[in-house]
């Protein structure tokens, strides 16, 4: 949840995205934003899992950007997490390969929004 708060620090207007969590500043003691964690825990290992099969992946992509899409995230508000995970990655040691990586994937899902 690290980079979620990172998000929060450099982007505050981004907090409206997640008022349906409730006080997000409540951490791991909010039910509703861990439940946010795991699932995107979840859409990032089948977007791994479909690397293999483009076809398959443009679905799970397209989900993701539906569930998005109904929540009025425009492309460039998804994009403004690059910023802060590249923080989040580079607090955790590892380097721009890594950061490069999570932009490739948030620009993939920015296509489909």
């Amino acid at each position: 949840m690290l980079n979620i708060f990172s998000l929060f620090n450099d982007c505050p207007e981004t907090v409206a995205y997640f008022k349906r969590l409730g006080d997000i500043k409540q951490g791991k003691n909010n039910d509703k934003l861990r439940g946010h964690s795991i699932t995107l825990m979840y859409a990032l290992q089948n977007f791994v899992d479909h690397l293999d099969s483009p076809a398959d992946l443009i679905c799970v992509v397209e989900k993701f950007a539906v569930n998005h899409i109904n929540r009025k995230i425009s492309a460039a508000e998804f994009g403004k997490i690059n910023g802060p995970m590249k923080k989040v990655l580079a607090s955790l040691n590892f380097g721009d390969r890594y950061a490069n990586a999570w932009a490739k994937l948030v620009a993939v899902v920015q296509a489909a929004l």
